[in-house]
C-alpha cells in the first residue's frame, strides 16, 4: 500500500500559480480554507461533527484540486486507463485513482553532441546538431512512447548519421540547406 501511495505522489504533481518557485498549490490553499472554515462554524454552532466532515472535505479538495498553464496540457488516467485531457487553467481529478501526465507544449531545444560519422566517399566527418521539437499530441507523446524527449533527439541524431552516410563529401559541404530540409522531412514523418 505504501508503494502504491508513493508511485501515486510521484506521477500526481501539484502546479503552481505565479512565477515563484515554490508557492503552495491552490488546492491546498483552498482545502485549508475549507478546514478552518468548518472549524470556525462547528466553534460558533458548538457541533463537534462539521468539523470533522470539513476536514474530510478540505483534505480531499487538496488532493483533487490542479492548474495547467497555458502552455501544459495535462493527460489524466483512471486506474490506468486514458480518461481525459485537461487544461489549460483549473481542474479536478479523483485522488487515487487517477493519475497526471503533464506535457509542456512549448518548443523545446536540445544540443546534439558532436559526433563523427563516415560520408558516403570514406571521409571522416565532425558533425554537431541542435534539435528543436514540440509536441504536438500530448496523449500520443504519453501513451505511445515512454520518454519522448529522448526518443526524439535519438531519431533525429539516426537521421542525421544516416542522411550524412549516403551524402559525399562535396553535398555536405555545398548544400547543408538541402541536406537539412530532408532531415527535416524524415523527422516530420516521425
Amino acid at each position: 500500500m505504501v508503494g502504491d501511495f508513493r508511485q501515486y505522489w510521484n506521477n500526481t504533481s501539484f502546479e503552481y500559480g505565479g512565477g515563484s518557485k515554490n508557492p503552495m498549490p491552490v488546492g491546498v490553499v483552498i482545502g485549508i480554507g475549507i478546514i478552518i472554515l468548518a472549524i470556525l462554524i462547528g466553534v460558533l454552532f458548538q457541533n463537534f461533527l462539521l468539523p470533522i466532515i470539513g476536514i474530510l472535505i478540505g483534505f480531499f479538495v487538496m488532493l483533487s484540486v490542479r492548474i495547467a498553464a497555458e502552455w501544459e496540457r495535462v493527460v489524466i488516467l483512471r486506474l490506468g486507463k486514458y480518461n481525459r485531457m485537461a487544461g489549460p487553467g483549473l481542474f479536478w481529478i479523483i485522488p487515487f485513482f487517477e493519475t497526471t501526465y503533464k506535457v509542456d507544449l512549448r518548443v523545446r531545444v536540445w544540443d546534439v553532441r558532436p559526433q563523427e560519422i563516415m560520408s558516403a566517399d570514406s571521409a571522416p566527418v565532425q558533425v554537431d546538431a541542435v534539435v528543436y521539437y514540440q509536441i504536438i499530441d500530448p496523449k500520443k507523446a504519453i501513451m505511445n512512447v515512454e520518454n519522448f524527449a529522448m526518443a526524439s533527439v535519438k531519431m533525429a541524431q539516426t537521421t542525421l548519421r544516416d542522411i550524412i552516410g549516403k551524402s559525399d563529401l562535396d553535398r555536405l559541404l555545398t548544400k547543408k540547406e538541402e541536406i537539412g530540409h530532408d532531415i527535416k522531412v524524415i523527422l516530420d514523418k516521425a
